[in-house]
């Protein structure tokens, strides 16, 4: 009897041995609550007193982590060669202290690692709470927008950013100021038109369209002394070709050959102008068809109240087949990236905090080792 007692306590003995030991490894490998150390914030979405936003948090709470080396971009490059003018535009709010900073790339690859990030053209460190406005490269056919935050030992509150954009300067139908079909007057003739009703408080352009009607030979349009006023008759644009061509933006429509140059009176005399001219010159390339359309650079017209242009003009018309148009442009908006982050289906986040062996993803999931 007494030998049985003792196997049972020996049992016993072993069972609360075993539990122990199972207890304390279920310690040590409990998740637990989510400490404030190395590089555990990530970008992800976070509701900002009911607003959707995205900022470099850890879970669900408002604080950034210390040693934190993340970015996001977007996963799809876009194209800045496209019309002009590209630019970028955020909102952000970053508390942020001493040892912290938020920094904008631009990179002509994808930032998947520091090297290709930092490789990028630093567009600035941001604090405080403001909106950007950035001009970026328009060179750069496949654009990646990278937002970086990088943290020392303090913990503060997390960055946090909303209405990314990035836009081209686009440009509105084309409103048609002056048409002309026949010959002008052998000497040339000053044309003025008030464009108030369309250009005043806008970015503008003009478009000389000159076109043969699909054939050849049909003469040519000149024009000079290009002058676009506002109501206190200051100049906000002037272009009298003397400087040699001024590369003015051209559209080749139907035709392939014909083309806006610079010509002067030397060489080939036009009434009512001296020295160097624009010309869409059909008799001087008599064999080209011409359609085509060359442009102003854009005009700030946004404080103005009136808007007028002056330039000289001499359409010269063979057969019925050479017509000048005279087109205005506003300037629109043309978006490639408008995001509010609802959610980051079109972002690409990427951590690769310093402080620590472990990076912390999500808490209680182990991201990836060093």
């Amino acid at each position: 009897m007494l030998r049985k007692a003792l196997v049972l306590l020996a049992i016993a003995t072993v069972a609360f041995a075993g539990t122990a030991d199972l207890s304390m490894d279920s310690r040590a490998f409990s998740v637990g609550a989510e400490p404030g150390n190395q590089h555990n914030a990530h970008w992800e979405i976070y509701d900002d007193g009911g607003e959707d936003v995205i900022a470099c948090i850890k879970d669900g709470g408002p604080e950034h982590g210390d040693n934190d080396y993340t970015w996001f971009y977007n996963t799809t490059a876009v194209d800045l060669t496209q019309d002009s003018n590209p630019t970028l535009e955020f909102d952000y709010d970053i508390a942020g202290t001493t040892d912290t900073a938020l920094t904008v790339y631009l990179c002509g690859t994808e930032p998947t690692d520091s090297t290709t990030l930092t490789a990028g053209d630093n567009l600035g460190t941001y604090s405080g709470i403001n909106h950007a406005e950035v001009a970026l490269d328009d060179t750069i056919a496949t654009a990646y927008i990278a937002f970086l935050w990088e943290s020392g030992t303090t913990i503060g509150d997390g960055p946090i950013l909303d209405n990314v954009e990035v836009h081209v300067a686009g440009q509105s139908a084309p409103i048609e100021i002056w048409y002309q079909d026949t010959d002008q007057s052998p000497s040339g003739e000053a044309m003025n038109f008030d464009v108030s009703g369309d250009a005043a408080g806008e970015n503008i352009r003009f478009g000389f369209l000159y076109t043969t009607q699909g054939g050849t030979w049909a003469w040519y349009w000149a024009i000079d002394d290009v002058v676009v006023t506002d109501d206190t008759r200051a100049e906000l644009f002037s272009e009298d070709f003397e400087a040699g061509d001024p590369g003015w933006d051209q559209i080749q429509y139907g035709g392939t050959e014909g083309y806006w140059e610079l010509l002067d009176t030397t060489a080939r005399p036009r009434n009512g102008m001296t020295g160097n001219y624009y010309a869409a010159d059909s008799d001087l390339n008599s064999s080209y068809v011409f359609d085509v359309e060359t442009f102003t650079p854009w005009i700030d017209c946004t404080g103005s109240s009136t808007v007028e242009i002056d330039y000289m003009s001499n359409l010269q018309d063979f057969n019925g087949d050479g017509d000048g148009t005279l087109n205005l442009y506003t300037m629109v908006a043309n978006y490639l990236i408008d995001e509010s982050f609802d959610d980051m289906n079109d972002w690409t986040d990427i951590d690769e905090g310093t402080g620590s062996s472990i990076e912390d993803a999500s808490w209680g999931e182990i991201k990836t080792l060093d």
